[in-house]
């Protein structure tokens, strides 16, 4: 069961958005706009999206931050779609 959903600080992108948007739309939790901590990357009843430099599905972290710079274009809406078995 997901409790929260954290996402980067300041301003939101069109990929967090959407990401949170489609997490919401079937879990009722409050976001939360801030760095993650530790325990939020390692419970997976913390959506943490867009922040983190870690996808993990596992523990409910989608970020693409970390991926190189040649590899398949992602955002984090790519990876929560993916997740939820729409891409």
């Amino acid at each position: 069961m997901i409790r929260q959903i954290v996402v980067h600080p300041g301003g939101a992108h069109k990929d967090d958005f959407l990401a949170c948007a489609l997490l919401i739309a079937e879990h009722e939790v409050g976001i939360f706009r801030r760095e993650p901590s530790e325990q939020d990357l390692s419970d997976a009843s913390i959506v943490v999206v867009d922040v983190g430099l870690e996808w993990d599905e596992s523990k409910m972290n989608f970020d693409h931050h970390q991926f190189p710079r040649d590899a398949e274009p992602l955002c984090a809406l790519s990876l929560v779609l993916k997740h939820l078995g729409a891409l």
